[in-house]
Protein backbone atom coordinates (compact mmCIF):
# COMPACT_ATOMS: atom_id res chain seq x y z
CA UNK A 1 0.00 0.00 0.00
CA UNK A 2 0.86 3.41 0.14
CA UNK A 3 2.22 3.40 3.51
CA UNK A 4 4.81 1.55 2.34
CA UNK A 5 6.25 4.17 0.46
CA UNK A 6 7.18 6.40 3.58
CA UNK A 7 10.01 4.13 4.31
CA UNK A 8 11.41 4.65 0.98
CA UNK A 9 11.19 8.41 0.69
CA UNK A 10 14.60 9.54 -0.29
CA UNK A 11 15.42 13.80 0.08
CA UNK A 12 16.31 15.94 0.49
CA UNK A 13 13.17 17.64 -1.33
CA UNK A 14 12.30 21.34 -2.17
CA UNK A 15 8.99 23.00 -1.84
CA UNK A 16 7.50 26.29 -1.18
CA UNK A 17 5.07 26.79 2.17
CA UNK A 18 1.50 27.28 0.83
CA UNK A 19 -0.79 27.14 4.09
CA UNK A 20 0.62 28.33 7.86
CA UNK A 21 -2.45 27.75 10.42
CA UNK A 22 -2.44 30.12 12.95
CA UNK A 23 -3.58 28.75 16.67
CA UNK A 24 -5.65 31.89 17.03
CA UNK A 25 -7.98 31.41 14.13
CA UNK A 26 -7.49 27.42 14.07
CA UNK A 27 -8.60 26.48 18.11
CA UNK A 28 -5.59 23.92 17.59
CA UNK A 29 -2.94 24.49 20.71
CA UNK A 30 -0.35 25.04 18.26
CA UNK A 31 0.33 26.24 14.74
CA UNK A 32 0.90 24.40 11.45
CA UNK A 33 2.00 24.20 7.77
CA UNK A 34 2.18 21.91 5.04
CA UNK A 35 4.49 22.53 2.19
CA UNK A 36 3.59 21.91 -1.47
CA UNK A 37 6.03 20.11 -3.73
CA UNK A 38 5.48 17.91 -6.74
CA UNK A 39 8.08 15.49 -5.56
CA UNK A 40 6.62 14.55 -2.40
CA UNK A 41 3.19 14.63 -3.45
CA UNK A 42 3.75 11.94 -6.06
CA UNK A 43 5.49 10.11 -3.59
CA UNK A 44 2.40 10.09 -0.77
CA UNK A 45 -0.29 11.57 -2.37
CA UNK A 46 -0.50 14.50 -0.47
CA UNK A 47 1.11 18.00 1.26
CA UNK A 48 4.06 17.40 3.81
CA UNK A 49 3.23 18.84 7.31
CA UNK A 50 5.39 21.41 9.23
CA UNK A 51 4.78 21.25 13.14
CA UNK A 52 4.50 24.61 15.13
CA UNK A 53 8.16 24.46 15.91
CA UNK A 54 8.94 24.84 11.93
CA UNK A 55 6.69 26.91 11.22
CA UNK A 56 7.37 29.65 13.77
CA UNK A 57 10.56 30.71 11.55
CA UNK A 58 8.51 30.34 7.85
CA UNK A 59 6.23 32.40 5.87
CA UNK A 60 3.97 31.58 3.46
CA UNK A 61 6.00 31.62 0.20
CA UNK A 62 9.05 30.42 2.07
CA UNK A 63 11.25 27.84 -0.42
CA UNK A 64 12.24 25.32 1.93
CA UNK A 65 14.49 21.92 1.42
CA UNK A 66 13.48 19.18 3.60
CA UNK A 67 13.51 15.16 4.40
CA UNK A 68 10.55 13.31 4.91
CA UNK A 69 9.50 10.71 7.51
CA UNK A 70 5.57 9.42 8.34
CA UNK A 71 4.67 10.95 11.90
CA UNK A 72 3.81 8.98 14.32
CA UNK A 73 0.41 9.63 15.09
CA UNK A 74 -1.28 9.49 11.64
CA UNK A 75 1.59 8.04 9.20
CA UNK A 76 1.45 11.28 7.51
CA UNK A 77 4.15 13.09 5.29
CA UNK A 78 5.96 15.30 7.95
CA UNK A 79 9.36 17.42 7.07
CA UNK A 80 12.51 17.08 9.24
CA UNK A 81 15.98 18.72 8.87
CA UNK A 82 14.37 21.20 7.61
CA UNK A 83 16.13 24.26 5.77
CA UNK A 84 14.59 27.64 4.69
CA UNK A 85 15.88 28.66 1.32
CA UNK A 86 14.11 32.10 0.67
Amino acid sequence: GKGALLTHASGPFEGIVKVIADPRTTGRPHAYGFVDCDDTRQLFGRDVFLNHEQVCELEVGSKVRFDVEPNQRHGMPQAINLTRLS
